[in-house]
């Protein structure tokens, strides 16, 4: 029993110390797993960035939402969860939380001319979907998604389940008005 209680404390001891290490030199490339947290710079204005993945990214690098970790969201994503397809969607940029204690999403699409009530109707299906999961999961994150904020201009209709909804709609919609412009 002895050997035993060592040899737990032996093998605890090297996880501790590797977990420890730091790696000298950063990673040269973004990875497909979740990206890191968001960083502490501040949103950039709305001149500054293009396009629905510029405006997403302002609102990643904004400190005051405190967004979780998020993981990327690709094409198969889109289609799987979303029900969307490229021949719905000219462009979109999603933000979802790698681990699912947060209902935090932020949803942008772009529908293509003529299609955007389809584009309504498939994210109405994922909003039933998100409530139905967190309904009887964490009630605080499902008071997040009751209170969730919309926003539709032009073809681009923007959903925020965040704890700051209505600042971040408000900086999607200043940014949609900007690039408008």
């Amino acid at each position: 029993m002895k050997k035993l209680i060592i040899a737990c404390v032996a093998v605890g001891c090297l996880m501790l110390t590797g977990c420890s290490k730091k790696n000298p030199q950063p990673s040269p490339t973004p990875s497909a797993t979740p990206s890191a947290e968001p960083t502490m710079t501040p949103s950039a204005s709305p001149e500054t960035v293009e396009g629905l993945k510029g405006i997403m990214d302002a609102i990643r690098r904004n400190d005051e939402y405190q967004l979780p970790m998020s993981m990327d969201v690709d094409d198969t994503v889109l289609v799987d969860m979303y029900g969307l397809s490229s021949d719905l969607v000219k462009d979109y940029a999603i933000f979802m939380p790698a681990m699912n204690v947060h209902a935090t999403e932020i949803i942008l699409v772009e529908a293509q001319d003529g299609k955007l009530d389809e584009v309504r109707k498939a994210l109405d299906k994922r909003m039933e979907t998100v409530e139905q999961t967190w309904s009887t999961y964490l009630p605080e994150q499902y008071e997040l998604v009751k209170n969730r904020k919309t926003l539709e201009e032009g073809n681009v209709i923007a959903i925020v389940i965040a704890d700051q909804a209505d600042a971040i709609l408000q900086e999607i919609s200043d940014s949609l008005n900007a690039a408008a412009q």
